[in-house]
């Protein structure tokens, strides 16, 4: 590194790290370091009428005072903080005072570890300390911690960066009192919750994180790639399959205290990697769960806070079990006053009913009778060709040639919608079936059967079948397959119907694409599903009339020779 992007803290703190060395002494020493006390039991088993205890602590350098031969420093191990008298004279008994002079004084920082020997006593003040006879060098701080100062219980120049506090959590856990509470606590909520799930005859199991599907629940997952295998594999976003299985394998009880991932949105209560308790026992119903939930909980509750009871934003909440059972309708009713089971809910349901039965029968209805018409009027304009053929040829006001050409146009865009609607529902059903065999759609006979019927009704067609089917496969949690079946169906199966059309239109009838398009659309307002045929057929022959008037009148008046 740098020495210009180190702070003067720093450049110091790797001189004094020098000068340690060249002193002879190690400031990372490996040896193990004995210890017999904690500073927290230190203070609580002190008693002025005993001998003087002689204890042995480890700790860091939090503060000091250097008063001449004389200093307090303030030591803070890993349960607290204790103070700690140091003489020049009893930590070096001899002619060398360097230890205290130069190593204490000047080369000892902050934040630096070191080992204090020595017996405890009561200072004038009244405070419980060490009187240091043996100090020891443990580890020099290269980093200057933040300062915090407590006075009477409230801290000062507290660090309180919520972003160097989470991204640097070994600082705040150093620097900031109450920070390994929450620690401890959650150690207490695992263990507790361990023990009684054991007490209660259930098996810690632990199940694959790595996984082939991402099921479970209903979550985006991360992924990862088995060089291996070469296959794509999903970190757990639940462990619920696994534990099941091992329901059905036998067990009579299993849990797993494990992480789940899911790769969704961050903030500040909800993180992408978290620990799940999850339980599964045989024979059991939500009644039990209930009641194993809030024995469960109460004993935890005890076990982190004493009692039954703990606080929360300044209100007193009690784990003590049975707790309130509220139905869902209750609660409804209770927090908004609406009964949803009363007598107005139930006369406006009433009311409405035989209207919704009316919009929904007329609705099939209106389907049926409008796919009725249309089938039945393909079927006579074919099988009566000659009879409509004969009608036209009476009505149309033109010569021979022009009436042999309409009517040639209305039978090429006749029998290509006979022939190219059914055709086209086939197609684009075999297309479906593809797609929903290629992403895993349950019944794909039957969903291919109903796209084909499905291609018949206007604007929305096909999508009436693979879009519920996508949505489901989502609401399953298989968003791979729910994704890649929308794209196939948005993309290639709808898209499949105009190219198809286009086809057959042109194939079979020598239509323009673009009449077809412009025909459709038109018609369908006009005619409903008949504008499927009557639309493109009357754009056909409006083109048809526009081209016979061009040809009979303004291309013979421009040939006329001029006077």
């Amino acid at each position: 590194m740098n020495i210009l992007e180190l702070s003067e803290q720093e450049i110091i703190r790797r001189n004094s790290l020098n000068e340690l060395r060249a002193m002879g002494i190690d400031p990372y020493p490996a040896a193990e370091y004995v210890t017999n006390a904690f500073s927290t039991d230190i203070k609580a088993e002190f008693k002025d009428d005993e001998e003087p205890r002689q204890v042995s602590v480890a700790g860091r350098i939090m503060s000091r005072r250097v008063m001449g031969k004389a200093s307090f420093v303030e030591l803070q191990d890993s349960k607290g903080r204790i103070q700690v008298y140091i003489t020049r004279d009893d930590i070096c008994p001899g002619e060398d005072k360097e230890l205290y002079n130069s190593v204490f004084k000047r080369l000892l920082d902050l934040g630096d570890f070191v080992g204090i020997e020595g017996f405890v006593f009561r200072t004038q003040m009244g405070e419980i300390s060490i009187h240091a006879k043996k100090l020891t060098v443990l580890a020099k701080s290269i980093k200057p911690l933040p300062i915090v100062k407590y006075k009477d219980g409230v801290a000062y120049d507290s660090f309180e960066d919520p972003e160097l506090r989470y991204r640097q959590r070994y600082v705040d856990l150093v620097v900031n009192e109450g920070i390994k509470e929450t620690f401890e606590k959650r150690a207490t909520v695992v263990r507790t919750l361990r023990n009684a799930l054991d007490e209660a005859g259930y098996t810690e199991v632990e199940t694959p994180i790595l996984q082939s599907i991402a099921g479970g629940a209903s979550a985006r997952p991360f992924i990862t790639h088995h060089n291996s295998l070469d296959i794509d594999l999903y970190l757990r976003i639940a462990t619920e399959l696994y534990l099941k299985r091992l329901i059905v394998g036998g067990f009579e009880g299993v849990y797993e205290i494990g992480k789940n991932f899911r790769n969704e949105g961050m903030d500040r209560t909800h993180n992408p990697e978290f620990t799940c308790m999850e339980l599964y026992v045989q024979y059991k119903d939500y009644n039990w769960m209930m009641s194993f939930t809030e024995k469960l909980l109460e004993r935890i509750c005890i076990a982190v806070n004493g009692s039954t009871e703990t606080f929360v934003d300044g209100k007193t909440i009690s784990f003590k079990a049975p707790y309130r059972r509220l139905p869902i309708l209750d609660a409804i009713k209770e927090k908004t006053g609406y009964d949803v089971l009363g007598k107005d809910t139930l006369s406006f349901i009433v009311s409405i009913l035989p209207r919704i039965g009316q919009l929904i029968m007329s609705s099939i209805s209106s389907l049926a009778v409008n796919l009725f018409v249309m089938i039945f009027a393909l079927y006579f304009m074919l099988i009566g060709g000659k009879k409509m053929e004969a009608y036209i040829n009476d009505i149309l006001p033109f010569n021979e040639t022009n009436t042999r050409e309409v009517i040639h146009e209305i039978n090429m865009i006749v029998r290509s919608n006979a022939i190219g609607i059914p055709l086209l529902a086939i197609i684009q059903g075999g297309i479906a079936m593809i797609g929903y065999l290629i992403f895993g759609a349950p019944n794909v006979l039957l969903l291919g059967f109903l796209t084909c019927f499905a291609t018949i009704i206007p604007m929305v067609g096909t999508a009436l079948v693979w879009f519920p089917v996508a949505a489901y496969l989502a609401i399953s949690g298989d968003w791979f397959h729910a994704i890649g079946l929308a794209a196939y169906g948005a993309i290639v199966v709808s898209q499949s119907d105009n190219l198809i059309r286009f086809i057959l239109q042109k194939k079979m009838a020598d239509t323009h694409p673009l009449i077809t398009i412009f025909g459709v659309v038109i018609g369908l307002p006009l005619f409903g599903f008949m504008g499927v045929i009557f639309g493109p057929l009357l754009l056909s022959l409006f083109f048809l009339f526009v081209n016979m008037f061009k040809k009979e009148y303004l291309d013979l008046r421009n040939n006329l020779p001029s006077r």
